[in-house]
């Protein structure tokens, strides 16, 4: 094996730290190693190209693409004619994506979540759904997004029609569009949203996981200062004041942690946990989460970890 390709969404720059330690860490293992993006790509019959070159199709694909169009990332799922191998593959890993389709796997796989209902929020009967199901405050996100994007906590009923009035808003936008269903043509899913009860704690348990590898979990703080429901905003991705520290996974949460992953067929991702009276309970699981807080904190190397376990997966199908 020569060619890797480290595979992502158009965002992520060359200088941006998970793609530099990534193509680093490929680097130094000797591998001919290219970070590409689906809009790089043309695929013309069975072929691929790049700036209208036919490529040599990679022998392993490295998957951290996030929460585009997922129809730019099937297509170039044509490489596997060629042998390319993806890590993880490409339809559990769109289905990973979609925390609808996820949370349902959760669910019939048995793992404790937050109590969880899906709501077409155009439906005459979304309202009276979310006050007998779940009640306020509750927690609106839309099924395609990462980064703490577009969740929002309702503690009112007029919080929520302004959450349904702008999800409506902005549907005639083609990108934004595309962002919310694997299906961009099938309409009547883009204002389904997931919605979830608020619980209200001190800290939230993450994990970076490498199936059958590594679990790197870390504690995520929220400082005293923020009170109420500040404590929500405290634990997004980008919230000012926000402390990582490394913890140790302990049983339960390495048990919660595998059932996640093996329930989405994925090879790693970032797994949410809240840690209640009943126990843990698992918030999400984004296949694509960056790992720069995690990794720093932890002074564990993640991106190696990622990368050695598909080296092995593409051996031991190669065999």
């Amino acid at each position: 094996m020569k060619r890797v390709w480290l595979l992502t969404s158009p965002s992520p720059k060359s200088h941006w730290y998970e793609t530099w330690r990534f193509m680093d860490e490929l680097n130094k293992r000797g591998f001919e190693a290219l970070h590409v993006n689906p809009y790089m790509c043309t695929v013309v019959s069975d072929d691929v190209y790049i700036n209208n070159e036919k490529i040599i199709p990679p022998d392993l694909i490295i998957m951290r693409h996030a929460v585009w169009n997922p129809l730019g990332l099937k297509k170039i799922g044509i490489l596997r004619k060629h042998g390319s191998i993806f890590v993880t593959d490409i339809e559990p890993h769109v289905e990973a994506l979609d925390k609808i389709n996820a949370h349902k796997k959760y669910e019939q796989a048995g793992i404790p979540t937050a109590k969880t209902i899906f709501v077409d929020l155009s439906s005459e009967n979304a309202v009276d759904e979310i006050q007998n199901n779940i009640g306020y405050p509750c927690v609106i996100k839309w099924r395609f997004s990462a980064g703490s994007e577009r969740v929002t906590l309702c503690k009112d009923e007029f919080e929520l029609y302004t959450v349904a009035g702008n999800l409506l808003k902005h549907l005639p936008s083609k990108d934004f569009h595309n962002r919310l269903t694997t299906d961009p043509f099938n309409k009547k899913h883009n204002t389904t949203v997931v919605v979830q009860e608020y619980l209200d704690l001190n800290y939230m348990i993450t994990a970076h996981a490498v199936r059958g590898r590594n679990i790197q979990a870390t504690m995520q703080a929220i400082p005293p200062s923020f009170t109420g429901y500040e404590k929500f905003k405290a634990n997004f991705a980008n919230a000012e004041g926000r402390v990582q520290l490394p913890i140790t996974a302990s049983s339960e949460m390495q048990n919660l942690i595998n059932r996640s992953l093996d329930a989405l067929n994925i090879e790693w991702g970032r797994v949410d946990i809240f840690p209640t009276k009943d126990g843990l309970k698992l918030c999400e699981i984004n296949p694509s989460a960056n790992f720069p807080m995690t990794e720093a904190c932890s002074f564990r190397n993640l991106a190696g970890h990622m990368i050695d376990h598909a080296v092995d997966i593409y051996q031991s199908l190669k065999r």
